[in-house]
């Protein structure tokens, strides 16, 4: 037998998989061309939809070791609360350590950073998240204090990304805290938008700095929070003796006792792998693992498929997709959700019929897309594969 594992996708689900397998003493090769859905994230750590999740879910211990691994999320035995971009309290089963947790300062006033920034307005975010039933029922203040952040002209106006990444200089940060020392007409804490740092403890040293709670509200697409994620992802992958390739996974079939996989590289060549099993981890349709498109036969009708080539069932609400949803395209009767909910048929980790292939994260059928699900799906795949060889 080859020997080693092989994870498609550099997800949550996928890095997961991939660091279960590495703790648990076995080779494993992650191949991913990009991060997917999990480097777009707000910030936010749910297992059930957030709006649906029961008062407390429990999270099983190795969920949490992987968090605790990772080293930017914040994962207790307790909900946390946070303010979106968009003026929403909401709680959270977790959240990137960058971001402000609300619960500990309720009945507390918190001053919202009135900056020049072209992406943010402070007064009336204050407002609406100083009306939310939270805030009423804890008399939690919120309201804008002019703070002066931006340094040069053009900060007002790059990428929220760019703009955070500024501050992973101690001299940027430290200055940033002297600024807001100076106006916080006694805050308790300070809120912020996506800001506050990318690299490892860039959000921490600020708040050494200025002694009181800071922190952000969720991220918008391709801002800090995500990128967060990617930096301690490759760091904690590196840790536990990964071997990561950048590359495009195109087909892989199962022959004999192993799967056989075959890989573009980034310049063009391709190559081929042979594992013993593969945790296909490439997410749903947001992400591009699943595509919607028309076949040659049919060019006027569309289908889902799998975005790599393989023996692997698609379903829908527990019906088989093996072929076009109508002569003229999929029914979207029951609203575009119905793409959250197309995935790989699986029987408990494994792909259905295929006792070498596992999925975890998006690419599952009738899972909720969630950033600990993903996690914990991840987890589970590659347990399920060691017990294939006999614990690994």
């Amino acid at each position: 037998m080859p020997g080693e594992f092989l994870v498609i996708g550099g997800g949550a689900a996928g890095a997961a998989a991939a660091w279960r397998f590495a703790v648990r003493g076995a080779k494993v090769v992650l191949v991913a061309e990009g991060v997917g859905c999990s480097g777009l994230y707000s910030g936010a750590l749910d297992y059930a939809p957030w709006e649906l999740a029961p008062v407390l879910e429990q999270l099983d211990r190795e969920t949490i070791a992987f968090a605790n691994a990772l080293g930017c999320w914040v994962v207790s035995n307790r909900r946390a609360r946070i303010a979106t971009s968009a003026g929403l309290v909401r709680p959270a089963r977790g959240i990137d350590n960058g971001l402000l947790d609300l619960e500990p300062l309720a009945g507390k006033c918190i001053a919202v950073a009135d900056v020049d920034r072209n992406d943010w307005d402070a007064a009336p975010l204050a407002r609406t998240l100083s009306a939310s039933s939270w805030s009423r029922s804890t008399k939690t203040e919120f309201y804008p204090v002019r703070a002066n952040a931006v340094r040069e002209s053009h900060e007002s106006r790059i990428p929220a990304y760019d703009f955070a990444r500024l501050h992973d200089a101690p001299e940027r940060s430290d200055w940033l805290a002297r600024q807001l020392s100076t106006v916080s007409l006694g805050a308790d804490a300070w809120l912020l938008g996506p800001w506050l740092g990318v690299e490892e403890n860039a959000a921490a040293r600020l708040r050494s700095s200025l002694k009181m709670a800071i922190g952000e509200t969720t991220s918008p697409p391709g801002a800090s929070a995500g990128a967060r994620f990617e930096l301690a992802r490759d760091g904690l992958l590196a840790k536990v003796g990964v071997s990561f390739i950048r590359a495009r996974v195109e087909s892989l079939e199962v022959v004999g006792s192993g799967v056989r996989t075959r890989i573009t590289e980034p310049e063009g060549g391709t190559s081929h792998r042979a594992s013993d099993a593969v945790v296909l981890a490439i997410g749903g349709v947001a992400a591009g693992g699943i595509t919607l498109d028309s076949p040659e036969h049919l060019p006027d009708a569309d289908e889902f498929r799998l975005s790599v080539a393989a023996p692997i069932e698609l379903e829908l609400d527990g019906k088989p997709l093996g072929a076009p949803s109508s002569l003229f395209g999929p029914e979207f009767r029951d609203g575009v959700a119905l793409l959250e909910r197309v995935g790989i048929a699986c029987q408990g980790a494994e792909a259905r019929g295929h006792t070498r292939l596992f999925v975890a994260g998006d690419a599952r059928a009738e899972r909720p897309r969630t950033m600990l699900e993903a996690v914990a799906s991840g987890i589970a795949a590659a347990d399920a594969a060691l017990r294939l060889r006999g614990g690994g």
